[in-house]
């Protein structure tokens, strides 16, 4: 049985694919009649307004159907926007039939080039009132009609990864920078038939509307990032903004780039590899050449020199340079500035007509003072850009934050190298960055893994688990590339008793502590074990509403943030750090509090000062004492 009806010239230039689903049978499904202790059960295939019907299983806990195969034909928005819904039912004669449970189909992996058009197995059924009820065998296949077209033209070409790190198999052939969108929907519980329908036809509702959001969302997120010459959005983030009667804001931002399938994982690109080693290890021109530390120096530098020449600048042709990337690729940050973050409180009015047009002029507000002070500390660039949104009533704090850094403008991908090629071609030297008055002694591992674009493996990620108890000294140490921490030379903004000289090179200036919201560069040079580090501080606030509450908040807000600065860095001192990555701020507040967590992970750098244990003021304990005497 099918339900709605598709012309066929309509469609004829804009289906990119047919969808395909088979129903072959359900198991454990709960007991809907009460006089049998059985369910007849019958299966919903809906794909936008097109609906297919299995047959009814008469009394059986286990149906098999069987059916045929279900065809759906749709242009691509419609693909994009809309969600594979399979319902599964119990008949019933006289009333409406009772709803069993669902299941939601993401169709956008199954177009990706290199994924398969097929999926089949057992998937849960989820009824929004009672959980998981039983499990439903489906078959899904995508038809793709026209590749080229799809490839070249389509936003279905353009990946998601939901990952904050460059995923693995591919290189970075362009990291285009920030792309966002945003979306306002009337919120389906916040309707006038909320009235008159069941809580369970409320919460479907709601699930339909947030898949249809985040299909739109990432259609026209598709669509910029194809204008910007790229084919994937890196650190994609979701977020839904639940506001009341004001709506539902549906924001998405990510990182756009433009991907390639790295040599390495393809059959062909290992066997070229292989092909390029085997003949180096035979060939004695080349091994005498590499035996020559200046020419093999020379060889690397001009290969990277020509790389560098082909390659754009990151973040040239973006909006803002921001990354929500968090786990930074090798050799990308050039220097460290400081962690950048930005609030604003605002009033919920659901009077205003284009509430759309008003939440991106808010967001605009927030990334140009964001952008404004990474300008301020001398950077080009925040890293582990984050944007979140906390609701309460009327009120609605907006936040963001990032680590300002300055990026390597000659930053090639390391797997754009092959391993195997570049051991061989060029030997350990010291970096651009690093002749800045960082190093004039040996290389470290570090340097060597960012310099030859070695493998980033699990443990290269973590931190290195060296013996705590081990002091640093600049004389018993390696020397590492200390570069990544030197303060920018054009910093203004930090005050000159808030900077030293780096304990490893001796000349440059480093702060005296690091906060980043990233995780671990893959050089990062540290000592000791890491350490969990949170604070939370609550404050309380009056019992008022709409513009009193704004504004005690707004003056509260940074009260709370310095001292939630402070105890972080109390923290850092207790534990003998002197750094803190992976930073993470939640901020909520209700009727009588306003409560702020930051957490992330504290190491002891090397090149930083030596963090110094709190120390009881004097003049603090001969005061006590004089009150004491007084007293009595």
């Amino acid at each position: 049985m099918v339900h709605g009806k598709i012309s066929p010239t309509k469609f004829s230039k804009k289906i990119p694919a047919t969808v395909r689903v088979k129903v072959f049978a359900a198991r454990n499904l709960p007991v809907m009649d009460r006089a049998s202790f059985l369910t007849d059960a019958f299966v919903e295939v809906r794909l936008g307004n097109i609906m297919f019907k299995t047959d009814v299983m008469r009394r059986t806990l286990n149906p098999e159907w069987n059916s045929d195969w279900f065809c759906f034909e749709l242009s691509e928005e419609a693909l994009l926007e809309e969600t594979l819904q399979v319902r599964v039912l119990d008949h019933d004669t006289y009333s409406a039939h009772d709803a069993i449970g669902r299941v939601y189909f993401n169709l956008m992996p199954l177009f990706q080039m290199d994924q398969k058009r097929s999926l089949s197995g057992w998937f849960p059924l989820y009824d929004t009132m009672h959980g998981i009820r039983g499990e439903i065998k489906l078959a899904v296949r995508v038809d793709v009609l026209s590749d080229t077209y799809r490839q070249n033209f389509s936003s279905l070409g353009v990946k998601f990864f939901f990952s904050s790190v460059i995923p693995s198999g591919y290189r970075v052939i362009r990291l285009i920078g920030f792309v966002h969108e945003l979306i306002v929907n009337d919120d389906p519980e916040h309707q006038w038939i909320e009235k008159i329908r069941t809580s369970r036809a409320s919460n479907e509702a709601r699930q339909c509307l947030f898949s249809q959001l985040t299909g739109d969302l990432q259609r026209k997120i598709s669509r910029v990032v194809l204008n910007l010459g790229g084919n994937a959005v890196i650190g994609f983030c979701l977020h839904f903004d639940l506001e009341g009667d004001t709506g539902i804001v549906a924001r998405a931002t990510g990182t756009a780039a433009k991907l390639q399938p790295s040599p390495l994982t393809s059959p062909s690109g290992a066997a070229s590899v292989k092909k390029t080693v085997d003949r180096s290890e035979s060939d004695p021109v080349l091994e005498s050449s590499v035996t020559d530390n200046r020419d093999s120096k020379n060889c690397a530098n001009c290969f990277t020199e020509m790389c560098a020449i082909t390659t754009p600048k990151p973040l040239s042709e973006a909006e803002f340079p921001f990354l929500t990337i968090s786990h930074p690729p090798s050799g990308l940050i050039r220097h460290f500035g400081s962690a950048v973050a930005a609030k604003s409180v605002k009033l919920l009015d659901k009077n205003v007509t284009d509430n759309a047009s008003l939440r991106a002029a808010w967001w605009l507000e927030l990334r140009s003072e964001a952008l404004t002070h990474m300008q301020n500390v001398g950077c080009d660039a925040l890293i582990g850009y984050r944007e979140e949104c906390a609701i309460y009533e009327d009120v609605c704090v907006l936040s963001v934050y990032a680590t300002s850094v300055k990026l390597n403008q000659m930053w090639i991908h390391a797997t754009a190298i092959p391993q195997q090629a570049s051991a061989r071609l060029s030997t350990p030297s010291t970096s651009s960055a690093s002749k800045e008055g960082s190093t004039s002694g040996g290389v470290s591992a570090f340097q060597a893994t960012r310099e030859h674009g070695a493998e980033v493996s699990e443990d290269n990620l973590n931190v290195p688990n060296l013996d705590g108890d081990a002091k640093f000294s600049p004389l018993n140490c390696v020397r590492a590339d200390c570069s990544i921490f030197h303060i920018p030379s054009i910093n203004q903004a930090l005050p000159s008793n808030k900077y030293m000289r780096c304990r490893v090179c001796l000349t440059a200036s480093v702060p005296e502590f690091l906060i980043s919201s990233t995780e671990f560069p893959p050089e990062l040079p540290v000592m000791g074990s890491p350490s969990f580090i949170q604070v939370g501080l609550s404050r309380f606030k009056k019992e008022e509403k709409g513009e009193p509450a704004a504004r005690e908040i707004s003056e509260i807000l940074p009260h709370i943030e310095y001292e939630l600065h402070y105890r972080l860095l109390q923290k850092l001192r207790l534990r003998g750090m002197n750094a803190i990555f992976g930073l993470s701020l939640q901020l909520a507040f209700g009727e009588n509090l306003v409560t702020v967590l930051a957490s992330g992970t504290g190491v002891y750098i090397p090149a930083l000062p030596g963090s110094w244990l709190p120390k009881v003021c004097l003049i603090t304990r001969v005061r006590s004492m004089l009150l004491w005497f007084v007293s009595d």
